[in-house]
């Protein structure tokens, strides 16, 4: 019998209109999550989600840092940037929908529920206890798993733009003892896909991904050309190093599984980010084919 898919991605885009200007953190996330939090009942299951997936480390709930002109509005050099009253921004909320959440969740959320309630989220609310904000969504979608990387597959080139500062860890050596996270100022390969495996395997029940494919990416996810610059990032009350930019990949495997596998990883990214912390926004990613025969 066909495999069927057993998680599915749900986006909500919103609109929001400062009425005045409003100084926030550079890290827009923060607004984000505060504005969603505020326009929620006290009773919703997506603020139990918030709350709830806190303590595990793969969040299926992602705020997105705001958006304006195709860009999302963050500043590596001030603490805070300035929203201007009149001006239309847009953020994402996206739900990964699988039956492996409830295991590290500890109750099961469903989409519909999570889409309902994400849809009801309209009106005038307060943020940071004196600004006054507007907020209506602008649309959903949402994506089966098996959909993933179709419109990838095929493609000569890929090119994986890296919209917020991205979190690529190494992974932590047992002999070393090392706790701190250590993260890379170039996106590898084998870290790329060691990030999206592991996302991937932590929804999907049968169709795993194995780790072969991030041995193998350096092989066949072949680097062409790169912008990629370091940036630091408040985590928290914490400061660290990550990078934005771009990266353009030549799929050369052999092997058309591992070919279909690597375009649907890279797939994935465009909804749920790669790296760490992308629940509040950061490793936001465009992956995009280029086709020589279209050029």
């Amino acid at each position: 019998m066909p495999h069927l898919s057993v998680f599915s991605i749900v986006v909500v885009d919103f609109v929001v209109r400062p009425l005045q200007d409003i100084p926030v953190s550079s890290s827009t996330y923060r607004f984000t999550k505060q504005l969603l939090a505020n326009a929620l009942p006290e009773d919703s299951v997506v603020r139990a989600l918030l709350i709830r997936q806190a303590r595990v480390s793969e969040k299926p709930l992602k705020v997105s840092f705001l958006m304006s002109g195709g860009s999302y509005v963050w500043s590596p050099d001030s603490e805070h940037v300035v929203l201007s009253g009149g001006v239309d921004y847009g953020f994402r909320v996206v739900f990964v929908d699988s039956e492996l959440n409830s295991g590290r969740l500890g109750f099961r959320v469903e989409a519909g529920s999570v889409i309902d309630e994400l849809l009801g989220v309209r009106g005038v609310f307060t943020v940071y206890g004196a600004f006054r904000v507007s907020v209506e969504p602008v649309g959903a979608s949402v994506i089966n798993s098996g959909e993933l990387g179709v419109g990838l597959v095929g493609s000569d080139y890929v090119k994986v733009s890296f919209q917020t500062p991205t979190l690529l860890q190494y992974p932590k050596h047992p002999r070393l003892g090392v706790r701190e996270s250590v993260h890379a100022l170039y996106p590898h390969p084998v870290l790329l896909m060691l990030s999206l495996i592991r996302r991937w395997n932590a929804y999907e029940r049968f169709d795993k991904v194995g780790l072969s494919h991030a041995i193998y990416a350096p092989y066949e996810l072949r680097e062409v050309n790169h912008s990629i610059r370091p940036v630091t990032i408040s985590v928290g009350k914490t400061r660290t190093r990550g990078f934005i930019g771009w990266l353009i990949l030549r799929p050369v495997s052999r092997s058309e599984a591992r070919l279909r596998n690597y375009m649907k990883l890279l797939d994935m990214a465009n909804y749920l980010g790669v790296g760490r912390s992308t629940s509040i926004g950061l490793g936001a990613v465009k992956v995009t084919p280029i086709r020589l025969g279209n050029a």
